[in-house]
């Protein structure tokens, strides 16, 4: 790159974003949502679902329900997460869904660069609002994935928690097992998830929620998806963007593969990308004598 002009240009845009800026940007796209956004659904729709779930596990001993093949979404709404995701039953029986609201409060303290700031902005007003509307578990997501970028024992927690709730970010670990306290309490913590969920609904339950996963329908919701007519050849496509990811060391590229991966993406899934967009590695902006780095 040449030119007078241009280092100083390329360090603004790879300047990160004042953090009052950006509290600034998140509110303002997730409230711009609210103001012209709607979605066919009550408030805290999903919330409801867990909720249910938990009351069907408490009556039956498992929270899953056994679906015909081809069971609609927009008509029948089966609990979809792994065994591993037992705490959240418990927590949507007794929290007011409002709350939900408070595991997204982690990505206020990590800004995305200048230059990634549209795109941020873009993803949260497309997702947060109606994530935040209808209760829905990525809200969650967005909070933990905040925090699994940064190093130590919460941070692995965190992933845990990412993981044993939608299971995907979990192609995120090739970039996250630099820090060894937080690879340790990643894997400690999961490991007790996975254990725990498969004791109290039974080790048929992974075989339930795969059947019921693989026999749904069409879905009614706006479908963000690209890949999702190759049908299971999608995993080969998501897949080479999964190593690209890993080979680039770009977290958004990487989770953006695994998100693609899964079929069903519709715009609750985007603030995901948003959440993960602070930690990418500008290789373009950084001067040759700056080292890279994994976590900021």
């Amino acid at each position: 790159m040449t030119g007078t002009g241009s280092p100083g240009r390329c360090a603004w845009l790879g300047a990160t974003t004042p953090r009052p800026f950006w509290v600034a940007v998140v509110v303002a796209s997730t409230a711009a949502w609210f103001l012209v956004g709607s979605v066919d659904a009550p408030p805290g729709f999903d919330w409801v679902i867990y909720g249910d779930a938990f009351r069907r596990w408490q009556e039956t001993g498992s929270p899953y329900l056994a679906m015909a093949a081809g069971w609609d979404p927009c008509r029948e709404f089966p609990y979809l997460y792994p065994p591993s995701s037992w705490p959240l039953l418990p927590l949507a029986s007794v929290l007011p869904y409002q709350l939900l609201a408070v595991g997204a409060m982690p990505l206020l303290g990590a800004a995305p660069r200048l230059a990634l700031l549209p795109a941020a902005a873009v993803l949260l007003f497309l997702g947060l609002g109606p994530g935040l509307y209808l209760a829905n578990i990525n809200v969650l997501v967005v909070g933990l994935l905040a925090i699994s970028f940064r190093a130590g024992r919460l941070s692995g927690v965190a992933f845990s928690l990412a993981v044993a709730l939608k299971g995907y970010p979990l192609v995120l670990l090739p970039l996250l097992w630099g820090d060894r306290a937080r690879l340790r309490w990643f894997a400690g913590v999961l490991a007790a998830l996975v254990a725990s969920g498969t004791v109290l609904f039974g080790p048929g339950a992974w075989i339930d929620l795969a059947v019921t996963l693989l026999g749904q329908g069409s879905h009614c919701d706006v479908l963000l998806n690209p890949l999702a007519g190759l049908g299971w050849w999608r995993l080969v496509p998501a897949g080479l963007m999964v190593l690209v990811g890993w080979r680039l060391h770009s977290p958004t590229l990487t989770l953006l593969g695994g998100t693609l991966g899964t079929g069903v993406v519709t715009r609750h899934y985007l603030p995901t990308l948003a959440a993960v967009l602070p930690f990418e590695v500008d290789r373009a902006m950084r001067s040759p004598a700056q080292p890279a780095r994994a976590d900021r």
